[in-house]
């Protein structure tokens, strides 16, 4: 799958639904940012709400210690732990 949203896109290796209190929305991990011939390799989980005006949280990871599968886990709690206040 890919975001092609002009003349660069990112790579999205996995896309997943979420579920938070009182909201749902999908999550997905990106592993690389391609334009002008070029790929650049990446850390990154995008987050969009399914229901809050397409609102949408990304978050980049700077030289990783953790292995993919721990990584997910604490990526997948933080993205959970998000409370909407009205």
């Amino acid at each position: 799958m890919e975001d092609a949203g002009g003349r660069y896109f990112r790579h999205v290796a996995w896309q997943r639904r979420i579920n938070g209190p009182r909201w749902t929305g999908q999550w997905a991990f990106i592993d690389s940012l391609q334009g002008d011939g070029a790929r650049s390799a990446i850390n990154a989980y995008l987050m969009c709400f399914t229901s809050r005006s397409n609102i949408c949280i990304h978050m980049e990871l700077q030289n990783p210690v953790l292995a993919r599968n721990a990584q997910n886990t604490l990526v997948e709690g933080l993205f959970k732990g998000i409370r909407i206040l009205d």
